[in-house]
This record gives structure tokens, C-alpha cells and sequence, in this order.
């Protein structure tokens, strides 16, 4: 358990009048940390003291050094640590002694080196619970933080930092460097290198940074939360308060989730249970540092203004490109907004285009050359026409700004006509360029026009703003709760002593519990009398087994049975097919169900992440699951909305709407059956690993799906 940053506590981190550095040392080079952190706090005028403490050493780059912090000539707020590792404890334990409440580790050799290092985090955690201690780190670098200004920093600090709205959190020190550099182009609150987090977590700094009225914008960079259901109430407060967070979450591939041995692990892994809390919770998720960089920068000059149209207007000089940031925009998902009937006229007049040609979306300015007015002035105009369309929430300009910063006196009339028509318009507007453009444009006024280098991370962080202010400010409600038909204490206790996959009995009656429609079936073994069986021809077959997740590979499947002899001749097929292909597995008898129509083939599956909790997807399935593209994740509980929308995503969901004949899905039974299998994993989250739900087959006479094969695993 996290110990918590209080408000003092905070205050000693983010304006100390009185610093200690235990572990400082006079030896110069470029990796000496007393050094850097005087370096740096003189370059930001830190008004406060600095003390030296390390009983080797006399004197420090010409100040006094202390032999302990006992020996100090007054009480410090905040204490930094750069010792070796098996001497942390005992520099904690003196600064609590002297009323230090407030740490910063930088050293490493902790939880990151294997067990002898977990075991002095594990140590160093107890000390400071015990102590009511805050502690950033071990392993990290520190914090910057403009309100002192002041450096608890173990990196150079660039000189000259601007001061502004964006506080950075990260786990890596090496991606808190580069993030410096963000900061140092659209102004920083805040950048604090949260290392280990073995005591305060990021969470426990989120909380002070949502709260703190000159924090506008706030960047992680995540390799875990160690707080999962704290970062969730954050991060909806941040949403309640205009708050953007953005988000790079490290470690999104599922590389080894397919060892689960289910559909549902092989594409419902961690990297996605990320993805769908994030956003579940209106947080930016980007993919990459270009990303990152871009979205941070677009946020630093817009936050703070709403786009009014759901869609966006693309506006340039040259004809081919715009074709490219168009096309590249529908890959995005990225709405390009249609224009009216009037403003498509006013751009037809303002560019002067012959009769039998009209403007549309993207606008090619160049194509104006008729009307006699400089091209700056055309590109003016046609901003402002774009902006005044109703379905319209953003303009972006596509404007090539390349040559050593922007000395193309050429590119740089066009980019100045744009920020000068922005001046006049509520609607925000973007300047995106393919070419790499400098941090801070500065022969430019871009006070209100953001500069995006790259059409790509530029159009990603276009569209993570435009679908954020959809959403924020939206007080979120907690889903409708369903009660099954057996609590799902009852259903635990049945289950007390089952773990593993669960036998299709015990997998019936827990779907049917929760209302989802299954087949009706039979589990048929060497002993079962056939003839007494009320079963209704055609049916299939499928082999019952606990080592075989996907039955068709080892032959384990029988379609069309159409008599009780042909079911006889399947299930001895099914055995020998099973003995020569898996000779290791267990078999536990045949399940017969009756073979339904040809319709279409769906997958839904839930899985329970360690930390994270419940998530649920939805996608096309069959035997062809794991080749029908991603599924749509989502985190569980959900609403019958979010479910929904999941379904009208997903990959091919044109099939849902009588595709070719085929039938019609009742989308909404579909989205019942995706929350009740969110509310199932919800409930038995301690419990359940994951949940296969493939095929669900939606027949003209069933639209609503029938699950026909079902696997649960229980931890």
C-alpha cells in the first residue's frame, strides 16, 4: 500500500526553503549528482539552502560538507538521497529522526536488480509506512518544479526553462529527460521521475497535480499503475475539471498472452486492458513519442478552448498533400466534416473557381489563382470560411515549414496569414507540417496556433483533442448494476474448491445465471444411453476437454449429425481424431448441441488483469478468431451504451446489418449480452481468469445470438 504525499509534505517537495544531499561528492565529472542539482538550482535562482551531507568529505565544491544529518545547523524539509543501495535505510532512518517526512532516492540497486533488491524495497516501503514518510523513487531521478523553482533533478535542467501549464509524470528517468525538452517549448509546471515508486506512487503526485489550479495539461508516461482504482477517481476528476491527461503506456504488446491458451488471453492482454480503462476514463492514449510530443503540444495552446463542430476542415496550398493528410485521416478514424451548402459557396466566391467547379473538404487554396488576391490572403479567408461552418470544430492547415527553422520566407507568409486569421475566430486552428519543425517556432506568433511536426503524430493528437472535448466535463455514472439469478456468493461457493477451466455444466449454468442465451446441450460419455436422450436432429459434436482450447485444430469437432447413428460414428471419430492428434490430453466425454443455421459468427470473451481489473471484447469469431482482426476492448462494468458503441467499432461490423443477405443482428440484445458478461467477470473478478464466448451465432431466427461454445477459467 501507497503511503500517501500529504499537503506538507507536498509543500517540501515543490518549494523546499532547505534541501539536504546525503551521499554528495566533490569528485567533478558529468555523472556527479551534487554537482548537477547546484548547477542546476543556480541557474533557476533557488532561493533556499543546500546542505551537504557525507562524513568522507569536508567540503563540497567549496561549501561544508556534514558528517550526518544530526550534524546540520538546522532542520531541512525535503532530504535526497545518492548512496549505494544498502545504505538508504539507514540515511531514511536518520532523516526521520531529525523530522524529515519528505525523501527523494536516487539511488538504484532496488527492486529493479532482482531479489536482494526487492527485498530493501520491500524493507524501505515498511520504513516509511511506518514513519508516515513520503518517498519518490528509489531509482529516479527526482522532480523539477517551477513553484520554488527549485531541482531535486539528477539531469541538467535546460537554462532558462519556461515557466507554463504542463506537469510530467514518468517511470523511466531517460523518458523524463526528453520530456524536459517538451516542456522547455510549451512551458512546465512540473516534471517529477517517479523511478521505483516502492513508497509514493504516481498516483499520489496525481492527486496534488489535478487539484493544483496552474497544472493545465498533465503527460505520463506509464510502465504500471500501482494504483489502479486511485488513478481512476483522478483521473475523473481531471476530466470534471478540463484537465487533459495524456498517456504513454510502455509494454502494449501481447507478445505471451497467447500462452493463456484462450482466445480471450491471446487478444485481451494487458496492452488492451490498459487501452480500454484509458479509454473508459477520457484519457489520451498515445502509441509513440511522436505522438506523446505532438498531442502535448496541441494541448498546451488549446486546451483550454472547445471545438463546436463534431468535425474537422483541412486546408492547404498544394492539392497532392491534402489527398495524403485526407487519406491518412479516414486510416485515423479522424472526422473530416461536410460542409454546407453556403460555405462551400463562400469558398467558391473567395477562391474566384470557375462555374462548373466548387470547393470541398480539404480545400485547395492553390487552386485560387484566379482570383487576383495573394495566396496569403486567399488562405486567410478560406480559415475563416471554414470556421464559421456549423459541423466544423477545427481547422487544419497543412503547411510545410521546412528549411532550417523556418527560414523559407515563403512558407513562413503563408503559416503568419493563418495565425493571423485565427486572431479572429472562436474555432481552434492548427498548423501541421510534414517536415520536422523547431521546438519553438519563434519567427512566428503561435501564442494561439499550435505548430505539429509530422502528419501523422499530427492527426493523432488532432483527434485525441477533438474526441476528448466531446467527453470531458461529462459527470460519469456508475453502470446500472444486473442481479443474477444465483448471488454471486452462492455461485463462489459451489465453485470454492473448482479452479482451472470450468466443465460445460458448471460454464451453462453460470452464463444461464447471468442471462446469457446459451444452445441447449447434452455431455454425452461411453456410459450414456443414447436412446434416452430427447435430442432434436441435426446437431454437433465437440470433444470435452481441459487441454484442447481449440478443438477444430485437434479434430475434436463433428458437424451435421443428423441421426443417433451418425452421432454414435461421430464420437468415435472424435476419440480416435483426439488420440492421434493430442495422445496427452484428458477427455472427458462429447458435447452435443443442436446445429444451428448459417448466420454470423461472433466472439466475445472477458479477462481479469492482476491491478487493473475487468475488461471485456467483442469481435468477429469462429475458428477463424484470432485472423478477423482486433476485437473491440472495453472496461467492465460497462453500460448498454459503451457496449454498444463496441460493437458499431469492431472490425467488420458492417455484417451486424444484413450483410449480403444475411441476417440482421439485434444490435442491442447483443450489447445486453456483452454488459452481463461484464457484470459476470466484474463480479467474480478474485476469482475468475478469463471467459471465451466463440462462436455466438446470430441466425435470422435467433438475431439476438446463441453462445454455442463457452469456456471459463477459474484462478
Amino acid at each position: 500500500m501507497s503511503v500517501g504525499v500529504d499537503n506538507t509534505q507536498w509543500a517540501a517537495f515543490s518549494a523546499p526553503r532547505r534541501i539536504a544531499v546525503v551521499g554528495a561528492s566533490p569528485r567533478p565529472g558529468p555523472m556527479n549528482f551534487a554537482q548537477r542539482l547546484t548547477r542546476n538550482n543556480t541557474h533557476l535562482g533557488f532561493a533556499g539552502t543546500t546542505y551537504f551531507v557525507n562524513p568522507r568529505h569536508e567540503s563540497v565544491f567549496g561549501q561544508p560538507c556534514y558528517p550526518d544529518l544530526q550534524a546540520l545547523p538546522e532542520p531541512v524539509d525535503v532530504c535526497l538521497i545518492n548512496t549505494p543501495a544498502q545504505r538508504v535505510l539507514g540515511a531514511v532512518s536518520a532523516g526521520v529522526a531529525t523530522g524529515v517526512r519528505s525523501f527523494v532516492v536516487h539511488s538504484g540497486g532496488f527492486g529493479e536488480t532482482g531479489a536482494e533488491g526487492l527485498r530493501l524495497q520491500a524493507e524501505l516501503h515498511a520504513q516509511c509506512g511506518e514513519a508516515g514518510a513520503a518517498l519518490i523513487g528509489p531509482n529516479c531521478l527526482g522532480m523539477y518544479h517551477s513553484r520554488g523553482p527549485v531541482a531535486l533533478y539528477g539531469a541538467d535542467i535546460p537554462p532558462g526553462i519556461r515557466r507554463g501549464g504542463l506537469a510530467v509524470l514518468s517511470g523511466s528517468g531517460s523518458v523524463s529527460v526528453s520530456m524536459l525538452q517538451l516542456g522547455q517549448a510549451v512551458g512546465l509546471h512540473s516534471l517529477v521521475s517517479t523511478g521505483n515508486e516502492a513508497v509514493t506512487t504516481a498516483e499520489d503526485i496525481l492527486e496534488h497535480l489535478v487539484e493544483d489550479p496552474a497544472v493545465t495539461v498533465i503527460a505520463m508516461f506509464v510502465e504500471a499503475l500501482r494504483q489502479p482504482d486511485k488513478f481512476r477517481t483522478l483521473a475523473r476528476r481531471a476530466n470534471a475539471l478540463g484537465k487533459p491527461i495524456v498517456a504513454l503506456k510502455a509494454g502494449t504488446s501481447e507478445k505471451g498472452a497467447a500462452a493463456a491458451g484462450s482466445h480471450t488471453g491471446a487478444m485481451v492482454g494487458a496492452g488492451a486492458a490498459y487501452r480500454a480503462l484509458f479509454d473508459e476514463l477520457n484519457v489520451m492514449a498515445v502509441d509513440d513519442f511522436e505522438e506523446l510530443r505532438e498531442t502535448v503540444r496541441a494541448l498546451a495552446v488549446l486546451s483550454q478552448r472547445s471545438p463546436t463542430g463534431p468535425g474537422v476542415a483541412v486546408a492547404g496550398m498544394s492539392g497532392g498533400k491534402l489527398s495524403v493528410v485526407v487519406d491518412l485521416a479516414e486510416r485515423l478514424d479522424m472526422p473530416i466534416a461536410s460542409l454546407s451548402p453556403r460555405t462551400v459557396h463562400q469558398l467558391d466566391t473567395a477562391l474566384a473557381l470557375p462555374a462548373e467547379t466548387h470547393a470541398q473538404n480539404p480545400v485547395d487554396v492553390g487552386a485560387g489563382f484566379r482570383s487576383g488576391k495573394p495566396a496569403t490572403e486567399n488562405l486567410a479567408d478560406c480559415v475563416r470560411v471554414l470556421a464559421s461552418d456549423p459541423a466544423v470544430g477545427l481547422v487544419l492547415v497543412q503547411q510545410s515549414l521546412s528549411g532550417t527553422g523556418l527560414a523559407n520566407e515563403l512558407e513562413r507568409g503563408w503559416a503568419q496569414a493563418v495565425v493571423d486569421a485565427a486572431a479572429d475566430i472562436a474555432e481552434p486552428v492548427v498548423i501541421a507540417s510534414e517536415f520536422p519543425v523547431p521546438p519553438t517556432p519563434e519567427e512566428l506568433e503561435v501564442d494561439s496556433v499550435p505548430v505539429l511536426s509530422g502528419l501523422r503524430p499530427a492527426l493523432c493528437a488532432v483527434r485525441a483533442y477533438t474526441r476528448w472535448h466531446r467527453r470531458a466535463g461529462h459527470a460519469w455514472t456508475p453502470p446500472e448494476t444486473f442481479r443474477p439469478a444465483t448471488s454471486p456468493e452462492t455461485i463462489l461457493d459451489r465453485l470454492r474448491d473448482r479452479h482451472g477451466l470450468l466443465t460445460p455444466e458448471e460454464t451453462g449454468q453460470l452464463l444461464v445465471a447471468y442471462g446469457v442465451p446459451v444452445v441447449p446441450t447434452w455431455h454425452i460419455s461411453a456410459e450414456t444411453d443414447l436412446d434416452t436422450l430427447d435430442i432434436e436432429f441435426p446437431v454437433v459434436a465437440k470433444v470435452v476437454s481441459p487441454d484442447i482450447a481449440h478443438k477444430s485444430d485437434a479434430g475434436g469437432v463433428v458437424l451435421g449429425i443428423e441421426s443417433l447413428a451418425e452421432l454414435r460414428t461421430a464420437y468415435r471419430q472424435i476419440h480416435d481424431n483426439i488420440r492421434h492428434a493430442r495422445p496427452d490430453a484428458r477427455v472427458t466425454g462429447i458435447l452435443v448441441a443442436p446445429h444451428l443455421e448459417r448466420g454470423i459468427e461472433l466472439f466475445m470473451g472477458s479477462r481479469v488483469e492482476p491491478g487493473l481489473g475487468a475488461t471485456v471484447a467483442v469481435g468477429l469469431g469462429g475458428t477463424l478468431v484470432e485472423l478477423l482482426g482486433r476485437p473491440s476492448v472495453v472496461a467492465a462494468p460497462l453500460d448498454q451504451a459503451t457496449a454498444h458503441e463496441a460493437l458499431t467499432r469492431m472490425t467488420g461490423a458492417k455484417i451486424l446489418h444484413a450483410f449480403r443477405g444475411g441476417p440482421a443482428a439485434d444490435v442491442d440484445s447483443l450489447a445486453t449480452t456483452l454488459c452481463r458478461l461484464g457484470q459476470l467477470t466484474s463480479d467474480l473478478a478474485d476469482r475468475l481468469v478469463d471467459v471465451d464466448l466463440n462462436p455466438i451465432i446470430v441466425t435470422h431466427s435467433h438475431r439476438g445470438g446463441l453462445v454455442a461454445d463457452a469456456r471459463i477459467v477459474l484462478d
